[in-house]
């Protein structure tokens, strides 16, 4: 989060960007509360890795401490380069911080990612979207906007954007309500800072030990080293005690470490200088409190060295540093064959059965290629459109191919969980001399219309094993936790409040309670962002079976992104041999593979798969695929 270009919009002193920090903060407060909960949902659940550069790092850590503290899922921060080196598991959320996002590390790390198969990434930035590229406008980053109030970005240190980033991961994170103003705002710092800062930690307040150690670096001012109040004590006490004269001490407590702290520092020798950096808010709101501190502190330093930190001059050779673009080098094996073994839950070194599942893709791939092909059947939300995009309409490149196949006379259908939305968004963008080609199934094959026909509005009356469903989760008193949304052919269920559980985790709760006898006639459903209740017997391969039967003869291509077991793709993409996934796959040695990159999930498979489908002869089409 640095700017090193020129004609960044950067003429103000760190005077100036103290100054407006209270505006930075009013305007994270000012993100309207659909944002949030839209930031909230993509965060919270599986585990995560935070990945930040320079003073980003200080809120990459908070946000893992966060994680950690209030979602209960594991979390780590960490530079660009280590993610670009050894990107997460592929289940885990990656979250990039970076005002600016226009230094090659930021996107090494997105393209790291993406090759490596995490299915949620999200990007902080103050850029909009428009002028991202690369990496960074893959349409799998879920883009996230940091304000930028008065349109103008921080200087050589990250100050302003640093206060708005976490305070929007507070809000995203913490039920707390966060105050109109932060203590902070009136408080100014005045200390000589020695040559040497020891940082001595609070649990929970790293995140300011690293924004500390951060801007005392990256200006010269004073070598810094960080530990916390206990581990100051195993050791480091010594090499204090012979450099004593050159080292500010900064301690930092709030109001549950204050103890600690004031008991540790009575025992330090009075010639010891030590600065108290103390907030009275709870844990998180008082990382915000502390960090218009930190921010401040580093002022007094820089005036006494003559620089200005928002605007020090820069040598040459950092420059070029700060530009040069880092090589993404991950060594993970992310193929066809690893995703089965992952879903088989025996991804690791069992050679035997690798070369089992690499004799099985030999032949399943000759067998697709030599299909005759009349008809395709594709999920939409995951497939057709990214999960995180699913209310606007599919991005151009999809939308181009499949028209193409329409124009070519081959017939296609949309299976979905959703209903009216899909009928009208499908309506505004497939050509209307086009719609008696195309069948969509709704509510995960509760029926099937062509799309030339009116979509069939009904009322609201429900199944009985659909009403009971509904009843029994509301007597579970999950409310709090669960978002039911009870329609004539499903319940749909989606994780609210300030706990957003993972789809994996509410699929786990639901199931325990419907499960319970006496028995509902029901099938639960796993899609990327809810849980699909339906009444047994209702499938996506109903839409299957409604395609094979108007085109009369051929083999039907199946595509989908949910074919692990228990997703709402699974029935689809187990039901014939010729089926391929955009993302998860079953452990089925025989069909439902996933072919494509690891960096082309979603449309982008999509798209790779359907430009693979070729006219061939009569009525016929092929898939010819070329691995890349």
């Amino acid at each position: 989060m640095r700017s090193h270009g020129r004609g960044n919009r950067v003429n103000r002193s760190y005077r100036d960007e103290l100054a407006g920090l209270p505006v930075a903060y009013s305007a994270a407060l000012a993100v309207p509360n659909a944002e949030i909960e839209r930031l909230r949902a993509a965060l919270i659940g599986a585990s995560a890795v935070f990945v930040g550069a320079g003073g980003a790092l200080s809120c990459a850590k908070f946000g893992a401490e966060m994680h950690e503290g209030l979602s209960g899922s594991m979390a780590r921060a960490a530079t660009p380069l280590e993610v670009a080196n050894q990107p997460p598991p592929d289940c885990a959320t990656v979250v990039l911080i970076s005002a600016r996002a226009r230094h090659p590390d930021t996107a090494a790390a997105a393209a790291a990612a993406l090759i490596a198969g995490n299915r949620r990434i999200l990007l902080l930035t103050q850029r909009s979207r428009e002028e991202l590229s690369g990496s960074l406008a893959d349409p799998l980053v879920s883009y996230h906007n940091i304000p930028i109030p008065d349109g103008r970005y921080d200087g050589f240190l990250a100050t302003r954007s640093l206060l708005s980033t976490a305070t929007l991961l507070a809000r995203a994170y913490s039920t707390h309500v966060l105050p109109i103003a932060l203590p902070s705002f009136g408080v100014e710092e005045t200390a000589q800072i020695r040559s040497r800062l020891l940082v001595l930690s609070a649990p929970n307040l790293a995140p300011i030990a690293y924004d500390l150690e951060a801007r005392f670096n990256e200006t010269g001012l004073a070598d810094v080293e960080l530990t916390d109040l206990r581990n100051f004590g195993h050791g480091r006490h010594y090499g204090f005690s012979r450099r004593i004269d050159k080292t500010t001490v900064v301690a930092l407590s709030n109001s549950e470490t204050r103890e600690l702290a004031d008991r540790t520092l009575a025992v330090l020798p009075p010639e010891a200088q030590v600065i108290r950096l103390h907030s009275d808010l709870q844990w998180p709101t008082c990382i915000l409190d502390l960090l218009v501190r930190s921010a401040r502190l580093v002022q007094d330093a820089a005036r006494d060295s003559n620089i200005d930190p928002a605007k020090p001059s820069v040598p040459q050779f950092g420059r070029r540093l700060y530009h040069l673009a880092p090589k993404v080098f991950t060594s993970r094996n992310t193929g066809p064959i690893q995703r089965k073994l992952r879903e088989a839950v025996a991804d690791g070194p069992y050679e035997d059965l690798h070369n089992y599942y690499n004799s099985a893709l030999q032949t399943w791939k000759t067998n697709l290629q030599q299909a005759c092909l009349s008809g395709l059947v594709m999920d939409y939300d995951g497939t057709v459109c990214a999960t995180h995009e699913r209310y606007a309409l599919p991005r151009e490149p999809v939308r181009i191919q499949i028209q193409r196949l329409l124009s070519c006379g081959m017939k296609i259908a949309f299976a979905s969980g959703r209903g009216s939305s899909l009928y009208r968004d499908l309506c505004e963008w497939v050509p209307r001399s086009l719609w008696g080609q195309v069948l969509v199934g709704f509510y995960n094959g509760a029926f099937v219309i062509k799309l030339s026909d009116e979509f069939p509005y009904q009322d609201n009356e429900c199944g009985a094993e659909l009403t009971r469903a509904f009843d029994r989760l509301q007597e579970a008193h999950l409310s709090n936790f669960l978002d039911l949304k009870l329609r004539k052919y499903q319940l749909s269920v989606q994780a609210s409040g300030a706990t957003k559980l993972e789809t994996e985790a509410l699929y786990a709760m639901i199931s325990s309670v419907l499960s319970r006898e006496p028995e509902l006639r029901l099938s639960i459903l796993i899609s990327g962002h809810s849980i699909d209740v339906v009444q047994q017997g209702v499938s996506k391969t109903r839409v299957y079976q409604a395609l094979a039967a108007a085109v009369g003869g051929g083999e039907i291509l199946a595509i989908g992104d949910q074919g692990q077991v228990g997703g709402n793709d699974h029935a689809l993409l187990a039901y014939s041999v010729y089926t391929l996934s955009v993302d998860r796959c079953s452990p089925d040695p025989t069909r439902c593979w996933n072919i494509a990159s690891a960096s082309e999930r979603g449309p982008e498979g999509l798209v790779r798969y359907l430009k693979a489908i070729k006219a061939g002869q009569g009525d016929y089409f092929q898939l010819i695929w070329e691995d890349q």
